[in-house]
């Protein structure tokens, strides 16, 4: 939850801290999707805008008609797109693979959504290095980090979908002071420009030595 630079009792604590704009958190599938041995065959109906992603999310439907599910999308997933979640068969040969365990995957696939923790930023993705002996997989992160972690654990197979935005989002023009606020942001002031009960240095009179609120000398 975003405390816009406030404490629990609505004091300011950080000064240079905006609002931001108004999100809505929406929950996606992660882990509950994989579970079951039984693959579930969706269509990616639309894409919806989240604020607590740098990407947006995929809305799909199942194929049976009932229900419907978020999912991170990946580089290459399109409207319109047919996909499967879970163990795939023999005779399903022509759905891609989207969801799947490690232990399904070749050695240099890329992934992401590992464990529902690694690799979900816009356009990030993990790589899977081999397996060791102890049915452990190594994995390389964004950060180039190396972890091993288990076979069964699930992931999304691909990388995450570029974000909205082209480029870095603090290359974007700001026409406003409104703008910085919806990034977080807020101006910077010195303490001289503050009043004394703000900032120790705060408040001025002609021809005399700052002071605080105790009489103590604030500049030297």
């Amino acid at each position: 939850m975003w405390k816009a630079g406030r404490n629990r009792h609505g004091n300011i604590t950080v000064y240079s801290k905006g609002k931001r704009e108004k999100r809505i958190y929406k929950e996606y599938g992660l882990k509950e999707s994989c579970l079951g041995y039984s693959s579930k065959k969706l269509i990616v109906e639309k894409w919806e805008y989240t604020g607590y992603r740098n990407s947006a999310l995929a809305n799909c439907k199942y194929l049976n008609g009932f229900g419907s599910l978020r999912l991170i999308p990946n580089n290459k997933m399109k409207i319109n797109d047919k996909i499967v979640i879970g163990l795939l068969k023999k005779e399903e040969g022509i759905w891609p693979m989207y969801f799947s365990n490690l232990k399904n995957l070749l050695p240099g696939t890329e992934l992401f959504n590992l464990n529902g923790k690694y690799g979900k930023s816009g356009g990030n993705s993990c790589l899977l290095i081999g397996f060791t002996k102890e049915k452990k997989a190594l994995i390389k992160l964004p950060s180039e980090k190396l972890i091993i972690i288990s076979k069964d654990s699930f992931c999304q197979t691909g990388s995450v979908q570029k974000p909205f935005l082209s480029g870095d989002l603090k290359r974007c023009k700001k026409t406003k002071a409104g703008d910085s606020i919806h990034f977080g942001l807020k101006p910077r002031v010195t303490g001289m420009t503050k009043n004394p009960v703000d900032h120790p240095n705060g408040g001025s009179s002609p021809n005399k030595v700052h002071k605080t609120r105790w009489g103590k000398l604030a500049k030297r």
